[in-house]
């Protein structure tokens, strides 16, 4: 016991660092001109959405950014909008590679914080959660759709980006979430558009602080084709 007390202790992380998972953007996106993008592989990315099925360039994106086969760890799908299930649970290309997250804990901010912060300390317990056995890597996280969290509350949207960011320093993983457009918040007949009026760089109500932290931004305009505003 005396020399343990003698012993001086050092966080793991001054000598480990995760490996770095990096983000695969999907055919069909095209840059928005005179727009700067990163020039290296993405690790988080904002997808603007329109409506509330699963388009086919969100499709793609999650595919072409699961594990590959014999690649060890999966994808945490949280899913708030209550879309993905039949995908995530009945479609052999996703059953074996995500995480699939949907329970009254994550609808509100202070659920999903809360299943966040328990992810980064312990993990077994969080993903015990989710469908899909805990063993494996951590290889990304999405979250559709964080539009059913308030958009204006800029201490929420902050709180999420930072525990992102904890969690991408921990494992490693890439994020990407989902929000709607304006046209989610203007209503029936545009009805509560004063509201959404303002010019905005990015079309949607979520924080600018947080998208402008993003690596990349995508406006999905067809169903095969995204535009990237950043």
């Amino acid at each position: 016991m005396e020399v343990l007390a003698h012993c001086k202790m050092y966080p793991l992380s001054q000598y480990y660092r995760a490996a770095r998972c990096e983000l695969v953007i999907p055919e069909g996106v095209t840059a928005t001109r005179n727009r700067a993008t990163t020039p290296r592989l993405p690790q988080s990315l904002h997808l603007i959405e329109h409506d509330f099925r699963i388009s086919d360039l969100k499709r793609r994106f999650l595919l072409d950014n699961l594990p590959g086969d014999g690649e060890p760890g999966r994808v945490l799908l949280i899913d708030t909008a209550s879309i993905w299930q039949d995908t995530a649970l009945r479609d052999p290309r996703f059953r074996d590679k995500v995480w699939y997250l949907n329970t009254a804990e994550v609808l509100t901010t202070e659920g999903l914080v809360s299943f966040l912060s328990q992810l980064n300390v312990y993990p077994k317990r969080a993903l015990a959660k989710c469908h899909g056995d805990t063993d494996g890597r951590l290889h990304g996280i999405v979250i559709d759709n964080v539009s059913y969290l308030d958009p204006r509350a800029h201490g929420s949207a902050t709180v999420l980006l930072k525990l992102l960011r904890v969690l991408q320093s921990t494992y490693g993983c890439w994020f990407a979430t989902v929000s709607y457009g304006l046209e989610f918040y203007e209503g029936v007949g545009k009805a509560f558009s004063q509201q959404t009026s303002q010019s905005q760089l990015y079309p949607t109500m979520f924080p600018i602080g947080y998208l402008n932290e993003m690596d990349c931004v995508v406006l999905r305009e067809t169903q095969v084709v995204g535009r990237r505003l950043k």
